[in-house]
């Protein structure tokens, strides 16, 4: 007895009619006849009462159709939701970003996924962004979004998400808020705040090449306390009205009104990208990464 032996039987106890239900499936009814007498005899009680004017369930054979009918319908639940994983189109992924800010920002393009997608299961994660390589190698983490200076790994398919440029976050108060466009120069001799690239070494190293690229140095900034995102660096920016800050431009959403942003002459910018292992075996991270990446879905800044 197999699956479809279990069909055939539903079919004739829908139908109760031999003819009928061998047609249905497709076979011939002394083929029908045959595989039902064999099942009952497997079984060890008739499924059938027959005569020349009808067909019947009989009591066990009612059971046993309202069970097989619950079996049939799993086995088909399971070969479709298994088909839809190798697909890419069920199962769960693990996402991870460095802060709520970049979370917010690409929102609208986790929500697309998510909505194309009903199957899957997305859950969003803050993670240290010096642990990101390990924790997407080891599998604790499906993508990461980041700088792909950070993704160093052989290990690691990286894809650009999109460029943001840099620009100047000051107080409303600060001699610069008066500005739309400032140069780096200008920055030089000015307390600045900044998140802490010690954890990034690569992208620190890219940021300080940026800034040879337009002759200047790497400006240092001003540690009351090491800041380690985004969040840390918007609330200090509030405590230090005298400093600056250099942020990514999607920040936007999150500056408060008593502060303002200037744009950068220069060409000043952050590159953002998703990691995934290079052979993830669930098929829904290469989906979701090129979801991430889709330009036609506006970021959120």
């Amino acid at each position: 007895m197999d699956i479809n032996g279990l069909r055939y039987f539903i079919k004739v106890a829908e139908t109760m009619n031999f003819t009928k239900a061998a047609s249905e499936c497709a076979i011939t009814q002394t083929a029908m006849s045959q595989h039902i007498r064999n099942m009952e005899k497997s079984l060890g009680f008739k499924l059938f009462e027959r005569s020349t004017r009808q067909v019947t369930l009989t009591p066990a054979g009612e059971n046993f159709y309202k069970k097989a009918q619950v079996i049939v319908e799993e086995f088909d639940e399971a070969v479709s939701s298994s088909k839809d994983i190798v697909k890419g189109k069920s199962g769960s992924i693990r996402a991870c970003v460095a802060s709520t800010v970049e979370g917010m920002m690409l929102m609208p393009r986790f929500a697309a996924f998510k909505e194309q997608n009903p199957n899957i299961s997305l859950g969003l994660t803050i993670i240290t962004p010096s642990q990101i390589p390990r924790e997407i190698i080891k599998g604790r983490c499906d993508i990461a979004v980041y700088c792909p200076t950070e993704f160093n790994s052989s290990l690691l398919q990286i894809r650009r998400i999109a460029d943001f440029d840099y620009v100047i976050l000051c107080s409303r108060q600060h001699r610069f808020s008066a500005l739309e466009r400032i140069s780096l120069k200008e920055l030089q001799k000015e307390k600045i705040l900044t998140v802490s690239l010690l954890d990034s070494p690569h992208e620190r190293l890219q940021t300080a090449k940026q800034f040879l690229e337009h002759g200047l140095m790497m400006p240092e900034t001003l540690p009351p306390c090491r800041i380690n995102s985004i969040q840390e660096l918007l609330l200090q920016i509030s405590l230090y009205p005298e400093c600056v800050a250099i942020v990514p431009v999607f920040v936007r959403p999150f500056i408060p009104p008593t502060h303002c942003m200037i744009n950068i002459e220069e060409q000043f910018y952050l590159t953002i990208s998703s990691a995934i292992q290079k052979n993830p075996s669930n098929p829904a991270v290469r989906l979701l990464a090129q979801f991430l990446s889709d330009s036609r879905i506006p970021l959120r800044y």
